[in-house]
Order: C-alpha cells, then sequence, then structure tokens
C-alpha cells in the first residue's frame, strides 16, 4: 500500500503504467484500492481512483458504498461538500442519485443536511437552466 501511495502521489508518477492497470481492471489493483480505502476511507484521491476503476469493470455497488461510508466519515464540511459532489458526478451516469440517497442519510437540520439540500438546489437549478424555452 505505501509503494502504491508513493507512486502515486510521486511528483512524475508512471502514469502509463498506472493507467494500464486500470484499463485492465487488473484485480490486485482494486483490492489495493480497497485496502487504501479501508484504512483511509476519506481520502478524495482514493476515490476518484476507485470511480476510475468503475469506468473499466462495474463496481457501482462498491464505489457507493465506500462514497456513503466517506461522506458519513468526514467532519471537516467543505470536504464533506467536495465529497457529496464528487460522489453525484461518479456516479449519475450509472443513474444513481447520490444526493438522494444522501438526503435519506442525514437528518434535517443537520450540517451535512443542510449541504445535500443546498447541492440539490443547485443541481436542480443547473438541470432548469439548461432546458431550451
Amino acid at each position: 500500500m505505501a509503494i502504491f501511495l508513493a507512486e502515486r502521489n510521486a511528483e512524475h508518477p508512471n502514469s502509463p503504467l498506472i493507467r494500464k492497470h486500470f484499463k485492465s481492471a487488473n484485480r490486485n489493483l482494486k483490492a489495493l484500492l480497497l485496502n487504501c480505502l479501508d484504512r483511509y476511507p476519506t481520502r478524495t484521491d482514493l476515490l476518484a481512483d476507485l470511480a476510475y476503476f468503475h469506468e473499466f469493470e462495474n463496481i457501482l455497488t462498491l464505489l457507493i458504498e465506500y462514497y456513503i461510508l466517506a461522506c458519513k466519515k468526514e467532519t471537516d464540511m467543505e470536504k464533506f461538500t467536495e465529497l457529496a459532489q464528487d460522489f453525484y458526478y461518479s456516479t449519475s451516469p450509472d443513474g444513481y442519485e447520490a444526493l438522494l440517497a444522501l438526503q435519506d442519510i442525514f437528518e434535517p437540520g443537520t450540517d451535512k443536511r443542510k449541504i445535500v439540500d443546498y447541492l440539490i438546489t443547485e443541481e436542480d437549478e443547473t438541470d432548469d437552466s439548461m432546458i431550451p424555452m
């Protein structure tokens, strides 16, 4: 895990090699990503890697599970906002309504729920502005 994280975060990572393992949906890479996320569940870079892996192997259930866990564990509201947005954008191509799922998880009146409600409103307004008149 340490070697992977060091290479991933290096100033000049071996991107062609890393991408090759993503594109082949390498099961060892998947296990490594999941192991890293089990240890660091709120790291947005690792969640983004898992979302990228999902492009080559349908792991939507795992992606949802790890994003929900990250959203539950994150205590910094700016980072939570970023996580919620990333969750939405990573799963919406599959038809999953991440923001509505988060709305069901967090109680009304909590800071996280207020953020989710705001993001839903923003998405609704963006969708409305894209409708031709």
